[in-house]
């Protein structure tokens, strides 16, 4: 799959040309962190192919990951009758530029929280954002370096929230 993903990128063909499965694994693997096609992709170099590299780091930790399943879909698309499960959400963050493809809904972050909010009565939710409602705390922060292109890094405070419980 990676050289078939690879090459698609080479190539330039569009997203809307490639099936769900190429898209998530290119912008996963090749992107520029993590970005997506709206950011770039990691260009590769005679002594380095960056998707490969993702793509083997991927495979040898997997056998580690039991017992988890991952999904990458629209929140609202999990279901409401999910219990006992430990979920984390990383959206896009509010106030920072969109990144996704202009056919794309722009995120609804009223609805999301209050989403969050009914999911975390009967889960642990867990949300990587830079802010959040007053009814969440900060389970966690670190300072980070964020890397928009070659030339542009900026620090910011990567930040784990949930819903406070009374």
């Amino acid at each position: 799959m990676w050289d078939k993903g690879k090459a698609y990128v080479k190539d330039g063909i569009m997203p809307s040309t490639m099936s769900l499965a190429d898209i998530g694994a290119i912008e996963f693997f090749a992107s520029f962190s993590n970005g997506g096609f709206p950011r770039g992709y990691a260009k590769n170099t005679v002594e380095r192919n960056y998707y490969q590299e993702a793509y083997h780091n991927l495979e040898k930790q997997a056998p580690n990951l039991k017992g988890i399943e991952f999904k990458c879909q629209n929140y609202w698309e999990l279901d409401p009758n999910t219990t006992g499960a430990v979920i984390y959400l990383d959206p896009p963050y509010a106030g920072t530029h969109f990144y996704g493809y202009a056919n794309q809904p722009k995120m609804d972050y009223t609805h999301f929280w209050n989403w969050v909010r009914d999911l975390s009565q009967n889960n642990s939710v867990f949300i990587s954002e830079q802010q959040a409602p007053e009814d969440f705390e900060i389970v966690w922060q670190q300072d980070v370096i964020r890397t928009t292109n070659a030339t542009n890094n900026f620090k910011a405070v990567e930040k784990l929230f949930k819903l406070k419980k009374d």
